[in-house]
């Protein structure tokens, strides 16, 4: 966004610009109006419709999500819940309160947002560094794991969310557990910049 405002600001000087993931509509009109091409959540709701039946997803995928957040929430707040988390999870080290539960499910969710980013209709390894390809769609590859899953129970379900976060995280077919990142900020550069560039974004709805 940087670099495209820069470019818009000073034409006269800056023959081009290079402006990757750069939503630079998604804010109010500079002279104080009041339109703008999408408000804090607008963003979340793209990557849910992408994990819909309109966008080639399984019907039974965002209903899916909707059901695992709470309970992933509230067996958090317990010893044994955060056990039974760390086992359907399969996690590389268990995990040891609410605030590391609040972690996994942002672990998840940023999963489903960088599968939507990538979500083309090929392979690539565009979002995964090299690392092993995204299938094509893999938004809907990941929703498929929710077909014939009952929600209402939840080890089912839970195993499931795993292995729809294991379609981007084990890109490789090579992981073998789970990790929650060491820098649990996730203040990389885009993050500080997505930040001081004032997107807000809020939850997978």
């Amino acid at each position: 966004m940087l670099a495209a405002w820069f470019r818009m600001k000073y034409p006269h000087i800056i023959l081009g610009a290079i402006a990757a993931s750069a939503p630079i509509l998604a804010f109010p009109s500079a002279d104080g109006g009041e339109e703008a091409a999408g408000g804090g959540e607008d963003y979340w709701a793209v990557v849910t419709r992408d994990a819909s039946p309109e966008a080639g997803a399984a019907g039974e995928c965002i209903p899916a999500f909707r059901a695992a957040w709470p309970r992933i929430e509230s067996m958090g707040n317990t010893v044994d819940g955060r056990a039974q988390l760390s086992s359907l999870f399969n996690m590389c080290s268990p995990i040891g309160d609410p605030v590391d539960v609040e972690f996994l499910m942002l672990y998840i969710a940023m999963a489903v947002d960088t599968m939507a980013m990538g979500n083309f209709p090929y392979a690539s390894d565009y979002l995964t560094g090299g690392a092993g390809d995204l299938p094509a769609w893999p938004v809907r590859v990941a929703c498929d794991e929710f077909v014939g899953v009952d929600v209402a129970d939840t080890p089912a379900l839970l195993a499931a969310v795993r292995e729809a976060a294991a379609v981007f995280y084990n890109a490789t077919g090579t992981l073998k557990c789970h990790e929650l990142p060491a820098d649990k900020t996730y203040d990389g550069i885009w993050d500080y910049q997505w930040c001081t560039e004032l997107l807000c974004q809020v939850i997978f709805v």
